[in-house]
């Protein structure tokens, strides 16, 4: 319905595609990631959600949340990181997947934190 009325943008479909594609290899590497090691984890724990599980449910729905108002890269991924350090304790039930999510939101929150800016 546009073509015709406006001219082509090679710089936004250039930007569209570098996005997309990058959006794509991220969540193919969660996928991989959380349906291995992230699927170990949670057997370990008996599937019992820890503190740091419902920590990234919580910052999950602030993001989505967010979007919804503001652009994805003013979320203040870096101070979620450092309320994932400060909120949950370091010993719990289930170490194993404490550490195991501590580790991945901590990878997480630090490489969404540098890409958003």
């Amino acid at each position: 319905m546009t073509r015709g009325k406006y001219p082509f943008d090679f710089g936004a479909h250039q930007m569209l595609a570098v996005i997309g594609t990058s959006f794509s290899v991220e969540y193919l590497i969660r996928s991989l990631y959380e349906n291995t090691v992230g699927r170990l984890t949670e057997w370990t724990s008996s599937h019992e959600a820890v503190e740091e599980d419902l920590f990234s449910n919580r910052v999950a729905r602030e993001y989505a949340d967010f979007v919804h108002v503001r652009p994805f890269y003013e979320f203040s991924f870096w101070q979620r990181f450092k309320w994932l350090w400060s909120e949950n304790k370091m010993w719990g039930r289930h170490p194993v997947r404490k550490w195991e999510r501590r580790a991945f939101l901590s990878l997480d929150y630090s490489v969404e934190s540098f890409t958003a800016g």
